[in-house]
């Protein structure tokens, strides 16, 4: 990565800072506000939400012993995958998912509104002294809404190392910051997909971004990337739970990959040393047809007729025009 690259990618980090992430107390009434009108259709879901995250919790903590009860917590995440399949059970509801559609229309025109001062917690009695979801984050409640696995990362770092690198890389990770729902709300309340484009999600990771646009928009096709298995594995159940037929999951490498049908490309610098490489590609797709790219896409700060749109630009996403 080059000294321009690098200065513009560290710009953005600096404006998109400001951008988008709320102050905390709009994540609090976020995440009650969503608890509550889901308690209204779902009590027992708000419940497995709550119970989710006590398993966070406890898998946090004990991750965090310099000599963790390995035992403590495969039992710990086994629990776990049997409440994430009551919820992907519970959201094959025909009246759930119309309630999730009408939701999630709603957050995406913004037209769930943050008070300028919180709002006083509604007490869940009915989950007793367990109650925690006045502490639960506003993602960790909208993915499990989605039947996301909130899980996921931990299998796949038990896949990839043993026990010991497994404790070593949950202490001292580090990654690419992943899409905040604030940054995705931009994008799909200005999507304008046709009924027959197709959108592409490049580094489709857990598949917050494209569930939320197959929800919204069925008569287009949505198509995600991913090079990681276990993520594949884990949107495909929640697809199959969603009952959604208009979204691909594409277990491969983006570099083999022929995206040609897609007009629409959400990434979110997933790929930190094939930028431009996929730039390229979409370069040469941009000469045969119009594509829009998401302005936050690592891979516009590769080549100059795209970043010289994305200063012009009105929206999140970047008009790459046929010449």
């Amino acid at each position: 990565m080059n000294r321009l690259n690098r200065f513009f990618l560290a710009l953005f980090f600096v404006l998109n800072l400001g951008l988008s992430i709320p102050p905390l107390y709009a994540q609090d009434h976020l995440s009650h506000d969503l608890l509550t009108r889901l308690s209204a259709i779902s009590p027992e879901m708000v419940r497995d939400i709550n119970t989710m995250f006590h398993i966070e919790i406890s898998i946090r903590d004990k991750y965090g012993f310099a000599k963790p009860d390995l035992a403590t917590i495969a039992q710990l995440k086994t629990e776990a995958d049997q409440r994430l399949e009551q919820i992907r059970t519970r959201i094959q509801d025909a009246a759930y998912r119309e309630w999730l559609r009408g939701y999630l229309n709603a957050f995406v025109k913004n037209e769930i509104k943050v008070p300028s001062h919180p709002l006083p917690i509604k007490n869940f009695s009915f989950l007793g002294s367990e109650d925690l979801t006045s502490q639960i984050p506003f993602e960790f409640v909208l993915d499990l809404t989605l039947g996301i696995d909130v899980f996921v990362e931990h299998k796949v770092n038990d896949s990839l190392y043993s026990s010991e690198h497994t404790i070593w890389h949950y202490q001292n990770r580090s990654s690419f910051p992943s899409s905040t729902v604030y940054m995705l709300r931009e994008h799909l309340r200005v999507l304008d997909l046709g009924p027959h484009q197709t959108l592409y999600d490049l580094g489709a990771g857990h598949g917050r971004m494209i569930l939320i646009a197959a929800i919204l928009h069925p008569d287009s096709t949505m198509k995600g990337v991913e090079l990681v298995e276990e993520r594949c594995d884990s949107l495909r159940r929640s697809i199959d739970a969603l009952g959604l037929n208009n979204l691909q999951v594409i277990h491969s490498d983006v570099r083999d990959v022929n995206f040609s049908d897609g007009d629409w490309f959400y990434l979110y610098y997933p790929f930190p040393n094939l930028n431009a490489e996929i730039s390229a590609k979409l370069d040469r797709l941009a000469t045969q047809k119009n594509i829009w790219v998401s302005e936050n896409s690592g891979v516009l700060f590769h080549q100059c007729r795209a970043l010289i749109s994305k200063m012009t630009s009105a929206t999140p996403w970047v008009l790459m025009q046929s010449q």
